[in-house]
């Protein structure tokens, strides 16, 4: 007797993907490296690193009063 069931077609619905060459892998890896790097040194520069007091204004002349 013939089998009910539908045939499998699992394996026509997932192909992988071709290859890539060793050349386009290799300079997108540097790519995301000095991208990364790029990322890391704004949010260090950024976020990480205190700011330097401002030195305060200069005091040349009479202090001015306020009017009463």
């Amino acid at each position: 007797m013939a089998s009910l069931d539908p045939p499998d077609t699992t394996d026509d619905d997932f192909v992988l993907p071709e290859e890539k060459k060793n050349k386009n892998l290799a300079r997108e890896i540097a790519v995301f490296v000095v991208a990364s790097a790029f990322i890391a040194f704004f949010i260090v520069k950024v976020f990480i690193e205190k700011d330097n007091p401002s030195p305060p204004p200069p005091t040349n002349g009479k202090p001015i009063t306020p009017p009463q």
